[in-house]
């Protein structure tokens, strides 16, 4: 699915919910006020945070699906998280004013629980099939944002199957005032529910990573990748339900850059394809797990270095070669590639200069000869 049509998708469904979620909160707070139950007027107040949620789904996918720019490289998925976090304080609050009004403020009129039987029934169906149909969207476009809203409809119909049940109760045994026990619970519900959308968007904040379980089913498919045999410094983060990876896998020292960035492309697109969940991936192709390097210096020179050596060491000799530098392990490996026929002695004493050279630096060098080869070209279409 394209990515325009999945946010499509998503601002349609979440439009759906905000405009059932409004006459729902409207229906129930009035309903609740004429038939004096706080229950209901505790579901209200619950989905008319609903909507607020829908508002913030809403802004959250049209500014997330701005793509990334050069002052915010990430891109805007961030608003979410803040909103989010500031929507939790909001659910806190009204949760805990809701508790103070079922525990301390008494309803001086009797519940008229018939009216309040008959709200609570038919948003209580109403909230499950906008479960149905906005869970069905989210695993279609495959939207975390719109599986947390889905779920929140699922919250809005036990709420209202918590009222209707108190207003039977107060039907048979109207003294007990289930009507104010059922508010209670309300209010515990929209705390906890407050709770744990802080809680998730703090750690968002802080950059937390995937869970143990998940990190190494992601280790595992990596090293199950073709050309890769290890990998270190694996670092996930979690950004409004979407998942970004850096990873440092180890592949054959001696194989050519090209065929490392070719391993890691693939490992790249790999991951991204079979991880529903991850959206950003940064392979760094290593010879060797360099992490003791990492806060040390190296004695080993750089190719212009290298070259130097090579050049000086020739002396009367004027030898036509291509080198290949390899670094592993704290030692430097030099394949030397003869372009032309060479007396064996002659290139012996060569090789012997240069590790001399080496080795009073302390350098430890393995320098491998591979005897004269005929350039090639490669013709098109030939």
């Amino acid at each position: 699915m394209q990515k325009t049509e999945r946010v499509n998708t998503v601002l349609k469904t979440v439009r759906v919910l905000a405009a059932s979620n409004a006459v729902m909160s409207l229906v129930q707070i009035m309903v609740g006020l004429f038939s004096y139950s706080d229950a209901l007027i505790a579901d209200g107040v619950h989905t008319l945070l609903d909507l607020m949620m829908d508002g913030v789904t809403y802004v959250a996918c049209r500014l997330g699906s701005r793509p990334p720019d050069r002052r915010y490289a990430y891109g805007y998925k961030r608003i979410e998280t803040l909103a989010s976090l500031l929507l939790a304080f909001l659910l806190i609050g009204i949760g805990l004013w809701v508790v103070f009004e079922a525990v301390w403020v008494r309803s001086a009129h009797a519940v008229r629980s018939e009216l309040v039987i008959i709200v609570a029934l038919l948003t209580m169906l109403i909230n499950e099939m906008l479960y149905r149909y906005a869970n069905a969207c989210a695993v279609q476009v495959r939207s975390s944002l719109l599986a947390a809203s889905a779920a929140h409809q699922r919250s809005d119909a036990l709420s209202s199957l918590i009222v209707l049940v108190s207003a039977v109760c107060d039907l048979w045994v109207p003294a007990w005032h289930f009507d104010g026990i059922a508010a209670f619970i309300i209010g515990l519900f929209i705390g906890k529910m407050g709770l744990k959308i802080a809680w998730k968007s703090i750690l968002e904040i802080l950059d937390v990573g995937l869970d143990t379980a998940k990190c190494s089913a992601l280790t595992a498919f990596i090293m199950d990748s073709p050309g890769v045999s290890g990998v270190h410094c694996l670092r996930t983060r979690c950004q409004a339900g979407d998942i970004y990876v850096d990873a440092h896998i180890i592949t054959d020292p001696f194989i050519s850059v090209s065929e490392g960035h070719f391993v890691g492309e693939k490992l790249r697109r790999n991951i991204l394809r079979h991880f529903d969940e991850i959206v950003d991936v940064v392979v760094h192709i290593d010879a060797e797990d360099d992490t003791y390097l990492h806060d040390c210096d190296t004695i080993l020179p750089e190719r212009l270095h290298v070259e130097k050596v090579l050049s000086d060491s020739m002396i009367e000799m004027r030898f036509k070669y291509t080198t290949t530098i390899h670094y592993v392990a704290e030692k430097l490996y030099i394949d030397v590639v003869l372009l032309d026929h060479y007396d064996k002695a002659v290139l012996a004493l060569w090789l012997h200069r240069i590790q001399s050279v080496f080795a009073k630096q302390n350098i430890s060098v393995r320098i491998r000869a591979y005897g004269y080869i005929t350039a090639l070209d490669f013709l098109a279409d030939a």
